[in-house]
């Protein structure tokens, strides 16, 4: 009688690859993916040679460095997690690490290019922003606007 019990667990690589050699297929689209990630890690290695020779603030090019390394980084831990599957949650949970790091490299990157933190709160001092924008809020219209204040 056949098992057909799901909860077996993610299969090993070797399993997925003995599923993969009869199926032309899945090991093509494999292949392509394959070839993707390293073109993404590539290309992020061409623009950070430019950013290297062009951008002389220290704090900007590293700002830029980790802004840019996002796209290489989660091609990176997918390919990763594609060839080992078990190791899927790690990788998301890296990718979704370094995106957070990012992100607050971005936030600094606008501060760094406003003159400071007080410099962007002085410019901002007399705007209200609105806590309704899209995707998520936009369908909230009573949520209040709230003043840019340290």
């Amino acid at each position: 009688m056949a098992d057909d019990n799901c909860s077996g667990g993610d299969p090993t690589t070797s399993e997925m690859f003995k599923e993969f050699a009869n199926d032309t297929g899945s090991l093509l689209t494999l292949i392509t993916l394959t070839l993707m990630s390293f073109t993404t890690m590539f290309l992020y290695l061409e623009s950070s040679m430019y950013i290297n020779q062009k951008i002389a603030s220290s704090r900007r090019r590293v700002r830029l460095l980790c802004i840019l390394g996002i796209y290489p980084v989660l091609s990176g831990t997918s390919l990763i997690a594609l060839y080992v599957p078990a190791a899927h949650l790690l990788c998301s949970f890296t990718g979704s690490i370094f995106f957070s790091v990012a992100m607050f490299q971005f936030l600094m990157l606008v501060f760094d290019f406003y003159g400071g933190k007080m410099y962007v709160i002085e410019v901002l001092k007399d705007q209200k922003l609105p806590l309704a924008s899209p995707p998520l809020t936009c369908c909230c219209p009573c949520l209040p606007k709230m003043d840019v204040n340290e």
